[in-house]
């Protein structure tokens, strides 16, 4: 199987949302999905850390933009690398993004477009980059999902409430 760039962000969409009158709102909206995952199963996968730094203002840039990232990048999604990805969210709307002139990713994009925790830290994402990464993750999590969805801030804070606040990485 060729692969020809990262993996592209599908909107997902549920019947029962929609049947409950519940409609999904624009690209713009934000939740933040909590699920539970066995730790044998994250410590066998191979993770690369994508901090707050140029190479993440870049990345992120090209990704909106739905192009091939550069060479220097491959680590990050091609097949037999990086299973997850780890990073900051980068809170800006890809409309927004895709505007920025590749002569002003650097100086445009800011920490002001990563989201934060209502703590101050940035708040975290855990990408699987693999199709297979993705199977078996489903394996491992299926019959046992609860999903609560919360606008991010109001999820933050009751996550901090809890005690159960995004860790460091």
């Amino acid at each position: 199987m060729r692969n020809t760039g990262p993996p592209k962000l599908k909107r997902l969409k549920s019947t029962a949302n929609l049947q409950k009158g519940e409609a999904l709102q624009a690209a713009a909206d934000t939740c933040i999905i909590h699920i539970q995952v066995p730790r044998p199963f994250i410590n066998n996968l191979r993770m690369e850390n994508l901090g707050y730094s140029p190479n993440w203002k870049e990345y992120i840039w090209t990704c909106r933009r739905q192009a091939t990232p550069h060479p220097r990048f491959d680590h990050l999604w091609r097949s037999g690398q990086a299973d997850i990805v780890r990073g900051p969210i980068c809170s800006t709307l890809s409309t927004q993004l895709v505007r920025i002139r590749t002569e002003n990713i650097q100086s445009h994009i800011t920490e002001d477009n990563v989201m934060q925790l209502l703590s101050g830290r940035k708040a975290t994402q855990w990408v699987f980059v693999q199709r297979d990464g993705v199977d078996r993750l489903a394996e491992h999590i299926r019959g046992k999902m609860h999903f609560i969805i919360f606008e991010a801030a109001v999820m933050s804070q009751s996550y901090q409430e809890k005690g159960c606040v995004d860790s460091n990485y």
